[in-house]
């Protein structure tokens, strides 16, 4: 714990708050669009086919693999050369993201959807460009696997405080004040962005960077994905283990995650407790397990931190067989909220770190930008699946059956690493 004190108060490493301050933005942001502006539609009255249709402008947090090449390989005339790759495109994101909050100073979301669409899908755009950076940022800059798990903890405790303050906290000043002041806090804390960048310091590379100031052409565009790939496998040769081990190491997370919804309505847990339980309450608990996840693998490796996470993330589906077996239990139901969340923020934090530990070469953020790609649609496929299985047995089967489908992590990850 001293040691790792010492990291983060060193003056080298002060770059790790800016990383806990650039997730927060990131995080506020993307809450913004998946929140914010569809609670204060649905709350004026507008029907539910134009709140669905605003969840739309969130799609560019899709497009990150799509996105990534540019960033690795297009260097932005003049600002790249002065501040660097990474600093630079970041500076370009952090401006576009606070002019395009500024517009919610002006435009009312509730007047013109038109405009409200169009500024929600750039402020999308430019999180989602951000977070890539972002990640290609501190994997980059850190210098030591320790370092790697605390930036990894910093940008990623830093994202769910943003959730939090822009859900829970935009919810309290709405009622408190008004929803233009929710906008006006929201566009006066992005403005720290560009000064961190500006502060910060470009990551220095033991090899130099082959970038082009040349609009990147399509030939080279593949050219990066697939020189992407080929580094993975290449750094990586029990690939295919990989991600048969990420496939049965989110299903603890996502499975449980995506049926809690129809399991408490089942259950006849009411909107409010639902609201205030799950949500606010659990988010919080979310924020504790994330901390402890990183410091868990700052302290004891990779290895070990992976595999102590991720067992303790089993428990997520087996609290929520409890759960099903105990019917509508309030004790019961809020050990399960805080079991679920704490293991999401544990489980998840330390996958984000190993994903961080499979990135090397100089197309970090379109490596990453896939490999988090393949863990999202993981997770997609398996809320899918899940949803499918629900229809035919009862609850407490279908977290058992999950619950062992998920411990199959272990045999595949030990195998990983040779333990078996």
């Amino acid at each position: 714990m001293t040691k790792l004190f010492k990291i983060l108060i060193h003056p080298e490493q002060y770059y790790l708050i800016g990383m806990s301050l650039l997730g927060i933005i990131s995080g506020s942001s993307f809450m913004l669009v998946s929140f914010t502006i569809p609670y204060q539609l649905s709350q004026a009255g507008y029907p539910t086919i134009i709140v669905g249709a605003i969840f739309l402008t969130a799609l560019p947090y899709s497009f990150k693999p799509i996105l990534a090449p540019f960033i690795d390989h297009y260097a932005i005339p003049v600002l790249c050369k002065k501040l660097g790759q990474r600093r630079g495109w970041a500076l370009v994101a952090q401006l576009m993201l606070l002019f395009s909050m500024a517009g919610f100073l002006i435009v009312d979301p509730l007047n013109d959807l038109r405009i409200t669409a169009f500024l929600a899908f750039i402020i999308s755009f430019c999180a989602a460009t951000l977070d890539i950076i972002i990640d290609a940022y501190r994997i980059e800059r850190s210098k030591t696997k320790e370092e790697l798990a605390i930036s990894a903890t910093c940008a990623g405790v830093g994202f769910r405080l943003g959730m939090l303050l822009n859900s829970i906290g935009a919810l309290y000043l709405s009622y408190i004040f008004n929803w233009q002041f929710v906008y006006c806090a929201i566009a006066f804390f992005t403005i720290i962005g560009p000064l961190i960048i500006l502060y910060i310091k470009e990551p220095i590379l033991k090899e130099p960077r082959h970038i082009s100031t040349n609009i990147i052409s399509l030939k080279k565009y593949f050219e990066v994905i697939q020189e992407s790939i080929d580094m993975l496998k290449q750094h990586q040769p029990n690939w295919k283990l990989i991600m048969l081990f990420i496939l049965f190491y989110k299903a603890s997370d996502a499975i449980p995650m995506s049926m809690s919804s129809p399991l408490f309505i089942d259950l006849s847990f009411s909107s409010m407790e639902i609201a205030s339980i799950s949500k606010a309450y659990g988010l919080s608990v979310m924020i504790l397990g994330a901390l402890i996840g990183g410091i868990l693998v700052s302290k004891l490796g990779v290895f070990w931190g992976i595999l102590i996470c991720g067992s303790v993330q089993i428990l997520s589906p087996l609290m929520f067989m409890i759960l099903a077996l105990a019917g509508h239990n309030i004790p019961i139901f809020i050990t399960t909220i805080t079991i679920q969340n704490f293991c999401c923020g544990l489980g998840g934090t330390a996958l984000v770190i190993y994903f961080s530990g499979l990135c090397n070469g100089e197309f970090i953020a379109t490596q990453f930008a896939l490999i988090a790609s393949f863990s999202s649609l993981v997770r997609i496929s398996l809320s899918f699946l899940g949803g499918i299985l629900a229809q035919y047995i009862d609850w407490p089967q279908f977290f058992f059956i999950n619950s062992v489908l998920s411990s199959v992590f272990i045999i595949i990850f030990l195998k990983m690493y040779k333990k078996l």
